[in-house]
């Protein structure tokens, strides 16, 4: 009685698989990072080419400096531990570089990434294609930081490796 329980039990999974496997492939749900990029309001990314966006970035000044950011974690009664959440990069603010144009672009170009319009550099801090990356701009005392900030510690020290990587690459020509 147990044996033709345990063989009727095996002869219904076989068959779940099989359907499974022979179902028809359902539409692919978009990653996370696509779905994020066609949020962006209509015309955001309209100034400029994707091409055009990647040259911009490559003849960025070379960043000051590149810092962990890193916030203090706690779960319950246990001590707070820091946790890397993303890259802080440094650049010195020229007169011609705001820091709302500044984050439009990355953004734009984190955009074109995920839509497949162009491919990101080997150690470009600006995109995944496996997720959305928080990044934003801001000016402090005549330098502009952008944070990089993903959803989690694992891409935070990609994010962090790459970006120390790119600010490390040769000067740009203008």
């Amino acid at each position: 009685m147990v044996t033709s329980h345990i063989f009727g039990f095996i002869r219904l999974v076989g068959l779940t698989v099989l359907a499974a496997c022979a179902s028809p492939p359902t539409a692919q749900v978009p990653l996370p990072c696509v779905a994020a990029a066609r949020t962006l309001p209509g015309g955001y990314c309209a100034d400029a080419t994707a091409q055009d966006r990647a040259a911009i970035l490559n003849r960025l000044p070379r960043p000051l400096t590149v810092e962990p950011i890193q916030h203090a974690v706690t779960a319950g009664k246990l001590p707070a531990r820091s946790v890397l959440v993303g890259a802080s990069i440094v650049f010195p603010a020229p007169e011609s570089l705001s820091a709302a144009w500044l984050q439009r672009v990355l953004t734009c170009h984190e955009a074109d990434v995920a839509l497949g319009e162009i491919q990101a550099a080997p150690d470009d801090p600006f995109s995944d294609p496996s997720a959305w990356l928080g990044i934003s701009a801001q000016p402090q005392g005549g330098t502009l930081i952008v944070r990089v900030a993903p959803e989690d510690e694992a891409q935070a020290v990609a994010v962090l490796d790459h970006a120390t990587r790119w600010a490390r690459r040769p000067a740009a020509k203008p």
